[in-house]
């Protein structure tokens, strides 16, 4: 016999819903026109908004509630989105150049090939995101979380990176150049390989079992570097910088190291079979490095530590080897031809097949 009430109930219900949803609708698209007619919607709920397509450049829109927004193909050039949540928004195709994003939080978000260049990021939250291909040059990323984000064949040159950290983040093919890493927060676990770091800056860094395999390192600067088990294989480090670095136990088969400077460099173990050296490489300590088949013609080794390492069938003509110490090594095969050997040590070395042809300072051992 209530029925009659309950139903009416319901519907007052309903229709007191509906009037706020709506009232809530409104205020949304207040909000919008807000932005569209002055430019400027500090602190405002845009979330869910449809601004694709517009151009919003040198917008006002601090603080602001960008959740779930479209911004497919907006133009953002110059917009103040200081502090905006951007999580779950849909920047495809988005220009962002100049952008003010301090402190902004774009965790989980795809940018992929989207134009950041000169942006401001500071602080900003890209743990996560995808920036697969995405146009950073000149950004300010100092300070901001890039935690396990998609840097891949992304462009960061000259890019400010201090404080920034990039752990378990995937940079393969990434464009780095002139890029300062001296500084950042954390490089752990990040994937390097392929990426150009012309004349990049990395003094005193850990990159322990960093993968930097097929790396363009030229001109880099990795002076005091700590690269303990690093995998830099084919990597290209011609007139890099590597005194004091710590290559224990690396990975440098099929490196070019011509002009490389490694003077008091750490190379313990490292793998450095099919490596090109060449240079002043004086005072190396290379103690059970696997230098197998590598070419070290005409460097200048003087007093290396050789001992216990495998140099089978390398190619050491006309290298600068005084002082060496051979003691224990494998030199099976190993060429010495025109080498000068004077002071050099062979103590318990096998020499099978070696070619001391033309070789100074030392009768054949």
């Amino acid at each position: 016999m209530r029925t009659p009430g309950i139903l009416l109930t319901g519907i007052v219900v309903i229709l007191v819903f509906g009037y706020g949803l709506q009232m809530a609708c409104a205020g949304d698209q207040d909000a919008v026109q807000r932005l569209l007619s002055t430019g400027e919607c500090a602190g405002c709920d845009l979330s869910s908004a449809d601004l694709s397509s517009r151009n919003l450049s040198e917008a006002d829109l601090r603080g602001a509630n960008l959740r779930h927004a479209n911004l497919t193909s907006t133009v953002l050039f110059k917009t103040n989105l200081h502090s905006v949540d951007l999580r779950g928004a849909t920047l495809a195709d988005a220009s962002l150049g100049r952008a003010d994003l301090t402190d902004a939080n774009l965790a989980d978000q795809v940018l992929g090939g989207a134009r950041l260049g000169r942006a401001i990021l500071r602080g900003a939250n890209l743990a996560n995101s995808a920036l697969v291909g995405a146009n950073l040059d000149g950004a300010d990323l100092t300070g901001a979380d890039l935690r396990k984000s998609d840097l891949s064949d992304a462009v960061l040159r000259n890019t400010r990176v201090g404080q920034a950290d990039f752990s378990g983040s995937m940079l393969s093919g990434a464009d780095l150049s002139g890029i300062d890493l001296s500084r950042v927060a954390s490089l752990a676990r990040v994937d390097l390989s392929r990426a150009k770091m012309v004349r990049a800056r990395m003094q005193n860094l850990d990159l322990s079992d960093v993968n930097l395999e097929e790396a363009n390192l030229k001109y880099a600067d990795l002076t005091g570097a700590v690269l303990r088990g690093a995998v830099l294989q084919r990597a290209e480090l011609t007139k890099s910088r590597l005194e004091r670095a710590d290559l224990t136990n690396a990975n440098l088969e099929g490196a070019v190291l011509q002009g490389t400077r490694l003077n008091g460099a750490r190379l313990e173990g490292a793998r450095l079979a099919g490596t090109l050296l060449s240079g002043s490489l004086i005072g190396l300590d290379l103690s059970a490095a696997d230098l197998h088949g590598a070419n070290l013609s005409g460097a200048n080794l003087k007093d290396t530590n050789f001992r216990g390492a495998n140099l089978e069938r390398a190619l050491l003509p006309g290298a600068n080897l005084y002082g060496a110490d051979f003691t224990g090594a494998n030199l099976r095969n190993a060429n010495f031809k025109g080498a000068n050997l004077g002071n050099a040590r062979f103590d318990d070395a096998d020499t099978t097949g070696a070619n001391f042809s033309e070789a100074r300072g030392i009768e054949q051992p």
